[in-house]
């Protein structure tokens, strides 16, 4: 998946994929992006302010979102 197509998923959509045998979950209530993580439960707690954030500041098995972002299909 390109960074262009994520960000036009993430205007409708509240997205979730499997990496790796684990599974991801992202929310965007209010403007504010939330993350769910099944290996690190504490992820929950984490906010990003916009999608360069996410994409850069999201650690998913010690690598950035962005670099796992092709890798992977949303649902």
């Amino acid at each position: 998946m390109t960074i262009t197509q994520f960000k036009e998923i993430l205007l409708y959509n509240k997205p979730s994929f499997s990496y790796r045998g684990k599974e991801y979950g992202i929310c965007n209530p209010n403007g504010i992006f939330g993350v769910y993580a099944e290996d690190k439960p504490s992820d929950i707690e984490l906010c990003f302010q916009n999608v360069n954030d996410l994409l850069d500041g999201w650690m998913i098995q010690e690598k950035p979102f962005r670099q796992i972002l092709p890798e992977i299909d949303l649902v």
